[in-house]
C-alpha cells in the first residue's frame, strides 16, 4: 500500500513527513531513505498499521523548519481475511463413477454478510457458465474424468465498500472412474431350451478375481443371488425362465464399484 503526499508549491518544499494516529512515523518505515520523500510504502501490513494518517511538508526559512498545515486524515484498517468455509460433499464418497450426480456445499461460518461464493478446481476458479456467482452450491451432473481434481472454495463479504476474500477451504478430491468391464457368464450344460427338473448351473468369471469383493446374478434385471461365483438351478421349472446376467464388485477408495452388466442369457 502505498501513501502519497503532495504538497501544493513544490518549489519551497524542504521536505515531507508522515504521520499515524498524530505521530510522526520513523523514516526507517518509509521506501526512500531520504527524509524528503513523498512517498510511504507500507509492505506487507498487518493490524499495527491500522490508523488514521496524515502528513505535512516543511521548508526552512531563516534556519528555521517551518511546517505546513497538516493534511487532511486517511483511515486505513487492516483486517484479517474472514475464517474458512466449510466444504462438503454428497454423497460422500473419494470416488465416483462416471455419469454419477455430484454436490459440492460451501458454508460460511455466517451468513449474513456473504456477497459471494467462488468453488475452485485445482486452485482454479470454475467458470461462472458452471455456477452463479453467489450459488452456495456446485452440481456436477454426469460426472467424467474431466471433473476429477482437487475442489476448494472461498466467500467474500463487503466490508467498507470492499468486498474481502474469506480463507480457502480445506480442499476434497474428486476421483472419477468408469465401471469395470463386464464379465463373463457361461451356463452348463451349454442348451438353450431345458427340461422340467434339470439342473442347470451358471457361472459369473470376472477378468481378474483378486479383487472381486461381490458377485450379483439377476434374472430379467431382478437381484436373485449373491457372494457366490456359480448360480445352481436345481429342479428347473418354467417360474425359472428368464434373461439372466452377472456383475462382480470390488472395493475402490473405501467404495465397493460395480463392473458393467455381463451379456444376458436366455433360460
Amino acid at each position: 500500500m502505498t501513501l502519497t503526499c503532495s504538497a501544493t508549491s513544490t518549489d519551497t518544499v524542504s521536505g515531507i513527513r508522515f504521520f499515524r494516529d498524530g505521530k510522526s512515523i520513523d523514516y526507517g518505515e518509509l521506501q526512500q531513505s531520504q527524509s524528503n520523500a513523498k512517498l510511504l510504502e507500507l509492505s506487507r501490513v498487518s493490524e499495527s498499521d491500522t490508523g488514521l494518517y496524515s502528513c505535512e511538508s516543511w521548508k526552512t526559512e531563516s534556519e528555521r523548519e517551518i511546517p505546513s498545515e497538516r493534511s487532511q486524515t486517511i483511515s486505513i484498517t487492516v483486517t484479517a481475511r474472514p475464517p474458512a468455509p466449510t466444504l462438503s460433499v454428497s454423497p460422500q464418497h473419494r470416488v465416483f463413477l462416471r455419469g454419477e450426480s455430484v454436490t459440492l456445499t460451501c458454508s460460511a461460518p455466517s451468513t449474513d454478510t456473504v456477497s459471494r461464493i467462488r468453488f475452485f478446481r485445482d486452485g482454479k476458479e470454475i467458470s461462472s457458465a458452471d455456477i452463479k456467482p453467489n450459488a452456495k452450491f456446485l452440481q456436477l451432473s454426469s460426472v467424467s474424468e474431466t471433473d476429477a481434481g482437487e475442489y476448494s472454495c472461498e466467500y467474500w463479504k463487503k466490508e467498507s465498500e470492499r468486498e474481502i476474500p474469506s480463507e480457502r477451504s480445506r480442499t476434497i478430491s474428486i476421483n472419477v472412474t468408469a465401471r469395470m468391464p463386464a464379465p463373463t457368464l457361461t451356463v452348463s450344460p451349454s442348451y438353450r431350451v431345458f427340461l422340467p427338473r434339470e439342473s442347470v448351473t451358471l457361472t459369473c468369471s470376472a477378468p481378474s478375481t483378486d479383487t472381486v469383493t461381490l458377485i450379483q446374478f439377476f434374472r430379467d434385471g431382478q437381484k436373485i443371488n449373491s457372494n457366490v461365483k456359480s448360480h445352481q438351478l436345481s429342479s428347473v421349472s418354467e417360474r425359472d425362465a428368464g434373461a439372466y446376467s452377472c456383475e462382480y464388485w470390488k472395493k475402490e477408495s473405501e467404495r465397493e464399484i460395480p463392473s458393467e452388466r455381463s451379456r444376458p442369457i436366455s433360460i
